[in-house]
């Protein structure tokens, strides 16, 4: 008599996991200047210290103390109006502040008028998690 034993092979292929996309200059950049300036300029309009407070990027509050920043915007960005980007936004670049070097800069020309004068500036913004975020001298 003979047996006959059929031996069963399984095979296992493993994906790897599927990552989620970097949270970048690449991903987030120029391309969501728009996003942040409807978001931005709505604080302004409706007096939300707290909204414009959390817009600013964490090396802000690491370079000067919080209280006088949210200060700073109490008294200086509450009466901006007219804000509006004049130019393109830079391509994102490292940019230095203060001995911390900050990846994803970008320039962005604007105008603005502040309690009945018209500037012209650059606005400097870069990506922290999903979003971009604002970076002013709170002086």
């Amino acid at each position: 008599v003979t047996s006959t034993t059929a031996e069963s092979t399984t095979t296992t292929t493993t994906q790897p996991p599927t990552a989620l996309p970097p949270t970048t200059a690449e991903t987030v950049g120029p391309g969501m200047v728009p996003t942040f300036v409807d978001r931005f300029t709505a604080a302004i309009a409706e007096g939300d210290v707290d909204t414009l407070f959390a817009m600013l990027h964490p090396v802000v509050l690491e370079l000067r103390d919080p209280a006088t920043c949210r200060a700073y915007i109490e008294s200086e960005f509450l009466d901006i109006t007219d804000y509006t980007v004049t130019g393109p936004p830079s391509e994102p670049d490292s940019r230095d502040f203060a001995g911390t070097t900050v990846d994803g800069v970008i320039e962005v020309p604007v105008r603005f008028t502040f309690r009945g004068t018209s500037f012209d500036s650059i606005a400097l913004l870069a990506p922290v998690g999903p979003e971009l975020r604002w970076f002013i001298n709170c002086s």
